[in-house]
Order: structure tokens, then sequence, then C-alpha cells
């Protein structure tokens, strides 16, 4: 797993992006903030090579649920149908569900990691995220 891609799926993890907003791309103002707040963290060349191991210790588990759920992802997101809304609303509480225990173990993982300076930022980015409605933690 990339830096990039490791850093983002840490926070957006930890603010929980759902499978269904990362199969449809965060918009361009998500976006935005992810890249100030990867530069913000300052993350040292030491903490990046533990981070992307992280990263790619939990990667098959979450791409395993992506892939299971991605047909219905993809139903939902190209259904005309009214309750699609409520369908994927009911899909993700469900994905949610099934990757808190993952997100959880890695942010356990992942958080001895950064510095108390950078943990305080994380936590500022999780309640901006949250505030941009980013959703909430995995079951929480």
């Amino acid at each position: 797993m990339k830096f990039r891609t490791l850093i983002a799926a840490v926070a957006l993890a930890l603010t929980a992006l759902t499978p269904i907003a990362r199969a449809q791309g965060p918009g361009a103002g998500v976006q935005q903030e992810i890249a100030a707040f990867q530069k913000s963290l300052n993350v040292t060349p030491q903490q990046k090579a533990k981070l992307e191991a992280i990263g790619k210790k939990y990667q098959p588990k979450m791409m395993a649920i992506q892939k299971k759920y991605m047909p219905q992802i993809q139903k939902i997101q190209q259904s005309k149908d009214p309750n699609a809304q409520k369908q994927g609303i009911a899909l993700f509480k469900k994905i949610n569900a099934e990757m808190k225990p993952i997100v959880d173990a890695q942010r356990k993982e992942a958080n001895p990691i950064f510095t108390p300076e950078q943990r305080k930022k994380i936590a500022a980015f999780e309640s901006k995220m949250k505030k941009m409605g980013a959703g909430g933690a995995p079951g929480g």
C-alpha cells in the first residue's frame, strides 16, 4: 500500500468514510482536506515504514470486505429506484459493522506510532471530517 493511500486509509478509516463513499470517490474538497492533513502530520521515514507495514497487514481483510459488497454497492449506485438511498444506508451499516473490528485493530496498532502532537492532529481531523459529513467511526 502506498504511503499516501495508507495515510488516507488511516485518516479516513478513523473517520470511516464508508466503502460506498470510497467507491464513489471523495469529492474535491475532501481530497484537499486529506492532502493538507497528510502534509501537516510530518511523518518521519521510520513512521512511514511502520505505517506501510500495518497497512499491508490489514489491506487484504479490508479488500475482501470491499470485494464482497462491491456488486451490491454498484447496483445501488446505478439504481434509479427511489429506495436506493435507504438500501445504501442499510448496506453501509452492515459493511461498517463488519469493518469495525478491522479498523479498530488497525487503529490500535497504528496509534502508538504517532507522536502526541500527531495524535492531536488526527483527532482534530477526525472531528472536522465528521462535521463535513464524511461519516463516523465504524459502529460508533
